[in-house]
């Protein structure tokens, strides 16, 4: 499976690339995880970033992750959102969670609302929709 992956990355498929870090982190390479997410950014894929933020907030760095998941949004990707309005909720800010979900569902996100019910539409291939805690666990 990861031979064809690899193959797929190598022609530019970005999804591939988001594969293989999921795979990567799973089998405990943070750094290559992390390297990969970053190629599959570098190919302007905006959920690399959504990603990327995910495994900096399981690493602890909220700042980081934020700053990810802005650049996601400020890329198009609404779902990017949700992300942020979740960690506002984790850290108790209810107000800016609901006026970021206001926020992707105005632009069409249709995630949005289920994620203020708390709905985990995590995909656990990376492939994030909108998750209730941080989409990795802590690094060791």
């Amino acid at each position: 499976m990861e031979t064809l992956l690899r193959h797929a990355a190598e022609h530019g498929d970005t999804k591939a690339l988001i594969d293989l870090s999921v795979m990567r982190e799973e089998a405990g390479d943070w750094d290559e995880a992390e390297a990969l997410a970053w190629q599959a950014v570098g190919h302007s894929d905006a959920d690399a970033l959504v990603r990327l933020a995910g495994m900096r907030e399981g690493a602890g760095d909220r700042e980081g992750a934020e700053t990810l998941a802005r650049q996601a949004v400020d890329h198009g990707n609404t779902d990017a959102l949700c992300y942020l309005a979740m960690m506002r909720k984790r850290t108790g800010d209810q107000d800016g969670a609901r006026a970021l979900l206001r926020q992707g569902a105005d632009h069409g996100n249709h995630a949005a609302p289920r994620c203020r019910l708390g709905w985990d539409l995590h995909d656990p291939r990376g492939h994030h929709r909108c998750s209730p805690g941080p989409m990795e666990p802590n690094r060791p």
